[in-house]
């Protein structure tokens, strides 16, 4: 219920944009309804829970609004200005290498000081910095500040550049993913490209752990890339740290048509296979299970070091580690209890969390783990074998919490995924728990290693040919247009009564089949129900229908088709 009320009040906060002119007035607001909710609380009163209720629902409305507000020595300030800006490095520099072997290189700058006009100021916030090989350039073909194979940059180097700070910004079309409330949700304000000769990369003593975690990583990259493929070395590579580089285009789509996709970025699922690797050691060491829980614990904070300690995989790790611990201690409602309190203290650290995909997919996929799947591998398993009847609770029960996620912003459900998590999904697991332990193998024992990445690369090969397979299958996949806000609630309460308790949902079937037994009550919930399909007909006539464009890819670069409202088809020509 508070989680409730406070994900309400930062929608709320979200959807009247307030200016921070009015912080302060929310702020003593909630002040007062602090005040007021202790005296009714000491008091005794009935009515403490309304106050008790306002008062989280106004922490979110402020939460939001200090997330959103901006100080004045904020990197925001000075977008649309040509500025020259110093910063450190957060992280390693992200690289792609396009089709003319030219390097594109992508980093997340944590903003200190700038310059304006010959004038310096502090300043604080990040940006993403976009920038290629010639940024580096003196003019004379040598790189500046650049020291023997650091040329891009580590985390905590120090790197000035020179170019105009642009806003954040995304595009407007309905259901897609708000790419500007996810960036802001990391604490990134602006984005700049960087030009020729812009940029000086000075190397710092900083960041011990995170460049320890970047060598790590490129470690596991090299000794991969010298037993395999350069393509099978990519998509390993994906499914242990996150990425899509390199990736060959047929796996990330057999991957995308069978809801796999989410094994190439560092998520739940990835924080939840930790802990379950360290269960089964748990249980093959024949470790009490407070130990196991440690020895989860301690995994899964490896693991997210050697991923970045983004913001995401933080979520996700706390997330996991607090849930992990009480169901291997055999305390499943405890586990409730506690993902519930985690989302809440991450929101209010957060806030914008709250408007990141990330942080939507693992909450609600880790709620459906802990809230559907055991009702639905009980009812599986009287038909079907116990592990089929696991595997697949697991897989609806994830599916099924964030079925409208997925609708609002890929508009497509994945049939094929329930076939591709029994036979595609314990493959993939196995190629990164045996690849993870390959790389720790492979410095005490580099044959046995390099055998082990070999043996992961062929299981590569066998996961994407079944992927494609089952991808292959008629509706594997099938489109479902974007729904509103009247669609969420009415999944979700559904979804509520299945999972409440038998006793709780017999009495509410009972009320209503004894208000329906009784004349005037029975028409009365007839006229309603009819009065609600009239304005639910009436809403949808009116709803305006959305014009799709399809850029075609054919030879003639700017052929589209367009798609009306009314389901007519028309091509054009032209430069757009």
């Amino acid at each position: 219920m508070l989680l409730a009320l406070l994900v309400t009040g930062i929608l709320l906060g979200r959807y009247f944009n307030c200016q921070p002119v009015n912080y302060g007035i929310w702020c003593g607001v909630l002040v007062l309804f602090g005040l007021v909710s202790i005296v009714l609380v000491y008091q005794k009163n009935k009515c403490s829970w309304l106050a008790i209720a306002g008062m989280i629902l106004l922490l979110g409305l402020v939460r939001y609004f200090g997330a959103m507000n901006m100080g004045p020595l904020d990197i925001e300030n000075w977008v649309e200005q040509e500025i020259t800006v110093t910063g450190e490095l957060v992280g390693a520099p992200v690289i792609r290498l396009d089709n003319e072997g030219k390097r594109h290189i992508k980093y997340v700058v944590n903003c200190q000081q700038l310059k304006v006009g010959g004038e310096s100021s502090d300043t604080h916030g990040k940006i993403v910095l976009y920038a290629r090989d010639t940024s580096y350039d003196d003019h004379k073909g040598h790189l500046l500040g650049v020291e023997g194979d650091e040329v891009f940059g580590r985390s905590g180097d120090s790197i000035t550049v020179r170019g105009r700070l642009r806003k954040l910004h995304d595009y407007q079309n309905p259901g897609r993913m708000d790419m500007v409330m996810s960036q802001r949700a990391q604490g990134i304000h602006g984005q700049m490209a960087a030009g020729k000769y812009s940029i000086e990369l000075s190397l710092q003593d900083k960041d011990v752990l995170g460049r320890l975690a970047d060598r790590i990583r490129t470690l596991y990259s090299k000794k991969m890339e010298a037993v395999m493929p350069k393509e099978d070395s990519s998509a390993i590579f994906a499914m242990l740290f996150g990425g899509y580089g390199g990736i060959r285009p047929e796996l990330l789509e057999a991957f995308a048509v069978t809801g796999l996709i989410h094994i190439l970025s560092v998520s739940g699922s990835h924080i939840t296979l930790m802990a379950g690797t360290a269960n089964v050691f748990g249980k093959v060491l024949g470790l009490s299970g407070a130990m196991t829980a440690g020895l989860a614990t301690l995994i899964i904070g490896v693991y997210s070091l050697l991923a970045g300690f983004t913001t995401p995989v933080i979520r996700s790790a706390i997330m996991g580690i607090l849930t992990i611990l009480a169901l291997t201690m055999g305390r499943e409602k405890d586990a409730q209890h506690i993902l519930s309190i985690t989302a809440l203290g991450i929101l209010l650290v957060w806030p914008l969390s709250l408007f990141d995909i990330s942080f939507q997919l693992s909450f609600g996929a880790t709620a459906g783990l802990l809230y559907l799947s055991p009702k639905i591998r009980k009812q599986l398993g009287r038909k079907m074998p116990r592990f089929m009847a696991g595997s697949l609770a697991v897989t609806m029960g994830a599916q099924l919490a964030v079925l409208p996620f997925l609708v609002w912003y890929f508009n497509v459900v994945s049939i094929s995924s329930l076939l591709a998590n029994i036979l595609v999904e314990p493959i993939v697991e196995l190629i990164i728990v045996i690849s993870l332990m390959a790389g720790i193998v492979v410095g005490l024992l580099p044959v046995v290693g390099k055998l082990i990445f070999i043996g992961a690369s062929l299981l590569l090969g066998a996961a994407y040919e079944l992927s494609r397979g089952i991808a292959r299958l008629p509706a594997s996949q099938v489109y479902v247009p974007t729904m509103n806000y009247g669609f969420w609630l009415l999944y979700y309460g559904v979804l509520g009564l299945y999972i409440a308790p038998s006793e709780k949902r017999q009495k509410l079937f009972g009320m209503f089949k004894e208000r329906i037994r009784k004349p005037g009550k029975r028409k009365g919930i007839i006229a309603g129900l009819v009065m609600l399909l009239v304005i639910g007909g009436i809403v949808y006539d009116r709803y305006p229908r959305e014009l799709q464009v399809h850029f075609i890819d054919t030879l003639i670069p700017s052929l589209i088709q367009r798609k009306s409202p009314q389901s007519r088809y028309s091509g054009a020509e032209g430069i757009f």
